[in-house]
C-alpha cells in the first residue's frame, strides 16, 4: 500500500493480522523481498521478513494448514477481493515460492545474485558469487524444494509458464493437479528490456562513442553545460565496468590513446577537475577488476602520463594530477610493475623540464610529437600554463614527479637489475640545467638516492663519469648547488673502495683539482661549506646543509679517512680574502684538528705522513699578526704543531727528520713573509718620496729605477720566532715526560732500558746533535761559554759571532735544558751511539764530544751568570 509492505495473515473468517513492515521503499529502485515460516511444535510460529538480504520484521503467527487441504487459487501481487488499491504497482522480477524456510545467511546470499537472476540453483556457474555462498544456494536442496516459479522471460502472451526442476525429489506434483502456469491480469505484461552493451554491440562496439570527443568544441547552445566531457567519460567509465566485453574493445581499438589525442587538440576547457577525476576512479576500478591491468596500464601510459596534454589544464588540475600519482597511485609497489619502467622516467624527467621555477634564458615554447604507435603531430596553437603557476605550487608538482621518478628507479626492481638509462636520464638532466632553482630538488635527491642505495649508484658515477658532473656543480657560487655536490663527492667516497678511490680519485689527482674549483667563483670559505668538507675529511657525510658550527663527533669513532682533504681546506684558507668569517672558519678547522689530534695516535699518524704537511700548516697562522684575531689563530698553529712535532719524536722511528723539515719550511715561510714585509714598506717610503718631487724629475727616477729587487732568494739560516716558539713548546714536553718518569717510583733508569722509549731516546739524541752546536756558537761559541762559565765575576758578555738573529738569554736557556737532556738521555741512558753518528755522518764520539762541551760549558754558576 503505497510505498509501503503490508501483510495480512487470515487464519480463519473474521481472524486476520495486519502487519506493516518498517521499511520505507523507494520509488525506481530494486528490492529484495523474502518471506519464510518457521514452524515451531512446543510455541508460536514466526514469520521473517527479509529485505535486501537484511531481516527486518518478525511476527508471531500459526499457520494451521493440513497437507489435506486444496488451493485453486494463487494470486501474486494483490489479494483475492482484487482491490487496486492493495495490488503492487511496479516491475516484478522472478518469484520463487519453496517449500522449506530459508535461513537468513540464504536470504542475504539470494540478495547478491541480484534481480537478473532467473534460474533455478542448480548450476554454481550461473553466477560470479563468491565460493562460500555459492555453497548456500547451490547445494542442491533450494533446487529440491522449489514450489513453483515465474520469471519474466519465460512468458507467452498473457500466459507465466512455470518450469519447475527436473529431479526425483521435486514434490511439484504432490501440491498441483496439473503444470501450475498463470495468468496476468488486470493490465499486468512483459517488459522486454535490452542492456545498453548489447545495442552498443549491434552498432560496432564501445568504440563508437569515442568520434564523440571530437565533437565537443562543435558549436553549442549557450545554455548547453560545459562538462560534457566528463559526462561522456563517465558514461564510457560505467560502461567500462559493467562488461567484460567492453573492456575487451576498448582494449583493441586503444581507445584512452584516442581520447588523450582528441582531448589535446580540443580545448582546454575540458580539461577540468571533473574530468580528471572521472579517470582517477576509473584507474581505481580498473585496479580492482580481475582482467583489469591492461586497461589500468593504457589509461597511465596514454592519458596520466601524457604531460603534453595536461599542461593545458588549470594549475590545480595539474597538482591534483601528480599529488595523485605520486601519493596515492604509484604508492603500491604492484602498480609500479604495470607500466615500462625505463620509458617512464624518461618521460616523467622530460615532464620536469616543463615546470621551470625559474625559466631558462632563451626558452622557446615547442610542440613537441607524441610517438605512440604512430606519428601524432600537435598542430593546435596550445600555449602552456605554467605562467599561471604559484611557485609553491610548481615545487609541490616537481617534488611529485621526482618521487615517482625514485619509486620507478629504486621500489619497481630487484637490487641486482640494471637501471643505467634511468640513471643516466636523471644525470642527463643535472648536466644541461644551468639554473640553480631548477636544479637544487633534482640535486638533493641525487644525494639522497647515493645515501640509500650505493651499491648501485656508486658504481654509476664511476661508469657514466658523474664525477665530472659533480666537479662542475662545484665550482658554482650558491652555496645550495655547491654542497649537494660536495656532499655527493663524499657519499662516493664513503662508498668506494680503496682501488676505487686510488683509479678514479688519487691517480687523476682531484683533491688538487677540487681547491682550484672550489674558489673558482667565490673569494672566501664559508662555513657551511668547509662543514661539508670536514664530513668528507671523516666520511660522516649526513644530507643536511649546516651553516652553523657541526656537532663534535665523538674521538674514538672518528678518523681521518681523506686527508688530502686537510690540504684542500687550508689552501681555501690560505687564498681566502681576509675577514670575520675567514678567521671564524680557521679557528673553527684548527680546533677540529687539535681535537682530533690531541687524543687519537692514528689522526696524528696520518698527518705526518703527508707529504710537506708543514707547509699549509704553517701558511695558517700570521708571522706577523695584526690584531687579537690573527694572534689567537698563530696560537692554535703553534700547538697543533707542538702535537706533532711531540708525536714524531716520541712514537715514530727517525721522526727527528720531522723536526728538521719543519725547521727549514719554518725558515722558508718566514723568510718569504719578511721580504714581502720590507719590500712593502721600501715601496711605501719611496712612493712618498715621490710625492714630494716634481712630475719631471719623477719620470726620470722612475726611469732610472731604484728600491728593492723583486728577485727573491732564501736567506742563510736564522732563527725567528716561530722556530724559537717550536723549540721550546717540544722542550717543555720532553722535559714532562723525563719529569714524569723522575716522579715515578721505578727508577729512572728502567724506563731509560725499555724498549718502548729507545724511538724516544733516540729522536731527543738527534735533536740534541742537531742543535747543541748552533746553540753554542748563537752564545759566542765554547771558549766564551767557558770563560764565562769560570770568571770570578759577570763582567764579561757574550756576543752571537754567527748571526743567527738568536737573543743570548733565548740561547742560554735552550742550552741549559739541553743540558739536562744530556745528563738523561746520553749519559744515564744505555743507547749506542756509535749508530746515531754513522747515521748523520760524523766521527766516531762526536754526540759525547757535543754532550761533554756543553756539560763543562753550562755549570750551575755559568748559567746563573748568562741567565743574569
Amino acid at each position: 500500500m503505497g510505498s509501503c509492505l503490508v501483510l495480512r495473515c487470515i487464519r480463519a473468517p473474521g481472524k486476520e493480522i495486519m502487519r506493516c513492515i518498517k521499511f520505507e521503499f523507494m520509488p525506481r529502485k530494486w528490492y529484495h523481498i523474502a518471506l519464510t515460516f518457521i514452524y515451531s511444535r512446543w510455541s508460536k510460529g514466526e514469520i521473517h521478513c527479509f529485505v535486501d538480504g537484511c531481516l527486518v520484521e518478525v511476527i508471531d503467527s500459526n499457520w494451521l494448514v493440513s497437507q489435506n487441504e486444496h488451493f485453486d487459487h494463487c494470486y501474486i501481487g494483490c489479494g483475492h477481493e482484487e482491490d487496486e488499491g492493495e495490488a503492487f504497482s511496479g516491475q516484478m522480477a522472478a518469484i520463487y515460492v519453496l517449500s522449506q524456510s530459508i535461513t537468513p545467511q540464504q536470504a542475504a546470499c539470494l540478495h547478491y545474485l541480484g534481480s537478473s537472476y532467473q534460474s533455478h540453483f542448480r548450476h554454481k556457474s550461473e553466477s560470479n558469487l563468491p565460493e562460500n555462498y555459492k555453497k548456500l544456494l547451490f547445494d542442491g536442496k533450494l533446487s529440491e524444494s522449489i514450489i513453483f516459479s515465474y520469471c519474466p522471460k519465460d512468458c507467452h502472451g498473457q500466459m507465466v509458464l512455470s518450469h519447475p526442476p527436473n529431479t526425483s525429489k521435486n514434490a511439484t506434483n504432490s501440491y498441483f493437479v496439473q503444470v501450475p502456469h498463470a495468468i496476468m491480469k488486470n493490465g499486468v505484461e512483459v517488459i522486454t528490456t535490452h542492456s545498453i552493451h548489447n545495442s552498443l554491440h549491434s552498432v560496432g562496439g564501445i568504440q563508437m562513442l569515442l568520434p564523440l570527443f571530437s565533437q565537443i568544441d562543435m558549436a553549442k547552445e549557450e545554455n548547453i553545460e560545459e562538462e560534457i566531457c566528463s559526462k561522456l567519460l563517465t558514461v564510457i567509465a560505467t560502461l567500462l565496468g559493467t562488461s567484460l566485453n567492453s573492456q575487451q574493445q576498448f582494449l583493441q581499438c586503444r581507445g584512452f590513446s584516442v581520447i588523450s589525442n582528441l582531448l589535446q587538440n580540443s580545448s582546454n576547457v575540458h580539461l577540468s577537475m571533473n574530468l580528471l577525476e572521472t579517470f582517477i576512479s576509473m584507474s581505481k576500478a580498473f585496479a580492482n577488476f580481475n582482467n583489469g591491468l591492461p586497461l589500468l596500464k593504457q589509461l597511465v601510459e596514454s592519458v596520466f602520463l601524457a604531460s603534453h596534454l595536461w599542461l593545458k589544464a588549470e594549475p590545480l588540475v595539474q597538482v591534483r594530477l601528480y599529488t595523485f600519482l605520486a601519493n596515492e597511485f604509484f604508492s603500491n609497489i604492484d602498480l609500479l610493475q604495470i607500466v615500462r619502467r625505463t620509458q617512464t622516467v624518461v618521460i616523467l624527467m622530460n615532464t620536469l623540464k616543463k615546470y621551470w621555477i625559474t625559466l631558462p634564458n632563451g626558452y622557446i615554447e615547442e610542440e613537441e610529437e607524441e610517438t605512440d604507435g604512430n606519428s601524432i603531430q600537435n598542430k593546435s596553437s596550445s600555449k602552456n600554463n605554467n605562467t599561471n603557476f604559484d611557485r609553491s605550487a610548481i615545487v609541490h608538482v616537481r617534488t611529485c614527479i621526482l618521487k615517482l621518478v625514485y619509486n620507478f628507479t629504486f621500489l619497481c626492481c630487484e637490487g641486482s637489475e640494471e637501471r643505467d638509462d634511468e640513471l643516466q636520464c636523471i644525470f642527463n638532466f643535472i648536466a644541461t640545467t644551468n639554473e640553480d632553482d631548477n636544479l637544487y630538488d633534482v640535486l638533493t635527491q641525487t644525494m639522497q638516492q647515493i645515501s640509500d642505495h650505493p651499491a648501485i649508484l656508486v658504481p654509476a658515477f664511476d661508469k657514466k663519469k658523474v664525477i665530472c658532473i659533480i666537479f662542475n656543480l662545484i665550482s658554482s657560487s650558491n652555496e645550495l648547488i655547491k654542497i649537494p655536490a660536495l656532499k655527493m663527492f663524499g657519499y662516493y667516497l664513503c662508498r668506494s673502495t680503496q682501488k676505487r678511490k686510488n683509479e678514479s680519485i688519487n691517480q687523476r689527482n682531484l683533491f688538487h683539482l677540487l681547491t682550484d674549483k672550489l674558489m673558482l667563483n667565490c673569494h672566501s670559505l664559508s662555513l657551511a661549506t668547509y662543514n661539508a668538507l670536514f664530513e668528507i675529511l671523516v666520511e660522516l657525510v649526513c644530507p643536511e646543509i649546516l651553516f652553523v658550527k657541526h656537532e663534535e663527533l665523538p674521538i674514538e669513532n672518528t678518523r681521518f679517512e681523506n686527508p688530502q682533504i686537510l690540504k684542500v681546506v687550508a689552501q681555501l684558507l690560505i687564498q681566502s680574502e681576509e675577514s670575520s668569517e675567514t678567521l671564524r672558519v680557521k679557528k673553527i678547522f684548527l680546533q677540529d684538528l687539535i681535537r682530533h689530534c690531541k687524543d687519537c695516535r692514528e689522526n696524528r699518524r696520518i698527518i705526518l705522513q703527508m707529504s710537506v704537511w708543514q707547509e699549509w700548516l704553517i701558511s695558517l697562522s700570521y708571522i706577523y699578526p695584526e690584531n687579537e684575531e690573527q694572534k689567537n689563530v698563530s696560537e692554535l698553529v703553534f700547538q697543533l704543531f707542538s702535537i706533532l712535532l711531540f708525536h714524531a719524536i716520541r712514537l715514530e722511528y727517525g721522526g727527528w727528520r720531522v723536526w728538521v723539515d719543519t725547521m727549514a719550511i719554518a725558515h722558508s715561510k718566514v723568510s718569504w713573509q719578511k721580504y714581502r714585509k720590507n719590500l712593502t714598506q721600501k715601496q711605501e717610503e719611496d712612493a712618498r718620496k715621490k710625492l714630494g718631487e716634481n712630475l719631471n724629475k719623477n719620470d726620470q727616477s722612475s726611469s732610472s729605477g731604484g728600491g728593492v729587487s723583486s728577485l727573491y732568494r732564501t736567506p742563510d739560516f736564522v732563527w725567528s720566532q716561530v722556530q724559537i716558539q717550536f723549540l721550546n713548546d717540544l722542550l717543555m714536553l720532553i722535559q714532562a715526560v723525563v719529569q714524569e718518569w723522575k716522579n715515578s717510583p721505578s727508577p729512572i733508569a728502567d724506563y731509560l732500558n725499555n724498549s718502548d722509549n729507545h724511538v724516544f731516546i733516540t729522536n731527543t739524541v738527534h735533536i740534541f746533535s742537531q742543535l747543541a752546536d748552533s746553540l753554542v756558537m748563537a752564545c759566542g761559541g765554547l771558549l766564551p761559554l767557558l770563560a764565562a762559565a769560570t770568571a770570578p765575576t759577570s763582567e764579561l758578555e757574550l756576543f752571537d759571532t754567527t748571526q743567527q738573529e738568536l737573543d743570548i738569554s733565548d740561547a742560554a736557556y735552550f742550552l741549559e735544558i739541553f743540558a739536562e737532556v744530556a745528563d738523561v738521555f746520553i749519559f744515564t741512558s744505555p743507547l749506542t751511539l756509535n749508530e746515531l753518528e754513522q747515521e748523520k755522518n760524523m766521527p766516531a764520539g762526536g754526540i759525547l764530544r757535543q754532550a761533554l762541551r756543553l756539560s763543562s760549558g753550562l755549570r750551575p754558576a755559568a748559567s746563573k751568570h748568562t741567565s743574569a
